[in-house]
C-alpha cells in the first residue's frame, strides 16, 4: 500500500526513493502518485509531498495529464481540484484534449 509505505519513510528514504525513481525514469509517476494520495487522504509526510512538487515544478500540467495510448490522444483535465474528479459522475467530461 503506497499510503502506509510513505507514511512510514524517513527524508533519506524518500530521497532514496526519488533517486532510484530517477534511474528508471519514474520520478514524475512517483511524484504523481505521492500528490494525488496526498489529496485523497489525510496524509503527514510533508517532505514526500514537498519532493514531489519540486520533482513536477517545471511539468504544472502532469498531475492533471491523461494519456490514451489505443487512441494516441493527450487529455487534460480542466477541473484542477483532484477531489472533485475523483467523486465526480463524470470524469469523462472533465477532460480536454490537448
Amino acid at each position: 500500500d503506497i499510503y502506509m509505505l510513505i507514511q512510514e519513510m524517513t527524508e533519506a528514504q524518500i530521497d532514496e526513493l526519488f533517486e532510484r525513481a530517477c534511474e528508471i525514469k519514474m520520478d514524475k509517476i512517483c511524484a504523481f502518485a505521492i500528490l494525488q494520495m496526498s489529496k485523497l487522504f489525510i496524509f503527514c509526510n510533508r517532505y514526500a509531498v514537498l519532493k514531489s512538487e519540486e520533482i513536477l515544478k517545471d511539468f504544472h500540467d502532469f498531475i492533471h495529464t491523461v494519456i490514451s495510448p489505443s487512441d494516441k490522444k493527450i487529455f487534460v483535465y480542466i477541473e484542477k481540484y483532484i477531489e472533485k474528479r475523483f467523486f465526480s459522475q463524470n470524469r469523462k467530461s472533465l477532460l480536454k484534449e490537448q
